[in-house]
């Protein structure tokens, strides 16, 4: 959950959708079937 831009008091909640995130070998992954982000 983030804040959002306007500061008007609204979130952004941002899901990753389970079995989505996983360990790799630079760090963690989610693999969207489609594409694979890599976060360093």
């Amino acid at each position: 959950m983030v804040a959002g831009t306007d500061g008007d008091g609204r979130k952004l909640f941002h899901v990753i959708p389970p079995g989505c995130l996983r360990d790799g070998v630079n760090g963690k992954e989610i693999d969207y079937g489609v594409c694979v982000l890599r976060l360093r």
